[in-house]
């Protein structure tokens, strides 16, 4: 029981690093281009984050069902 709440804790603090670095790299990206490519990072940024909050799940999910 206390390895899946530390599991989850985990993967909690890993998504919250991982969207403050991708944050950092999208704005970074801001600065050099125009409006609608601005746009398009902003829909593919989305995107990422979405595979990324869907496989860190997916993850949790299968380790908590191995320990079960």
């Amino acid at each position: 029981m206390l390895k899946k709440i530390v599991i989850a804790i985990l993967a909690v603090v890993f998504f919250y690093v991982y969207h403050q670095l991708f944050s950092k790299v999208a704005g970074i990206f801001n600065i050099f281009v125009r409006p609608w490519e601005t746009f398009l990072a902003t829909v593919s940024f989305y995107l990422m984050l979405v595979v990324v909050t869907a496989g860190t799940v997916y993850l949790v999910v299968k380790i908590l069902e191995s320990e079960g």
